[in-house]
């Protein structure tokens, strides 16, 4: 069993606070001291499909992070080259 699901539900949005938006979505409560496999399971979700989930969604998100970074860089770059 993978060591997240015996953390509380507290804890494992303390290690990603954008888990909070995948537990709201299972309709678990994100400031619950339950232990996450225990909240998932009062309501009927498999903890592994919950942090599955929420992996796909930090893995987008980091995607697409360095894009926007990339372009601020330029503008920067723009305004030293002609400093």
């Amino acid at each position: 069993m993978n060591s997240l699901e015996q953390q509380t539900v507290a804890d494992v949005i303390a290690l990603d606070p954008a888990v909070s938006r995948t537990l709201r979505e299972y309709r678990i409560d994100p400031t619950r001291r339950m232990r996450l496999d225990v909240a998932a399971a009062a309501v009927s979700a498999h903890p592994e499909e919950i942090l599955a989930v929420a992996e796909v969604r930090m893995r987008r998100a980091a995607r697409v992070r360095p894009a926007a970074r990339f372009e601020y860089e330029h503008e920067y770059e723009h305004e030293l080259a002609f400093a």
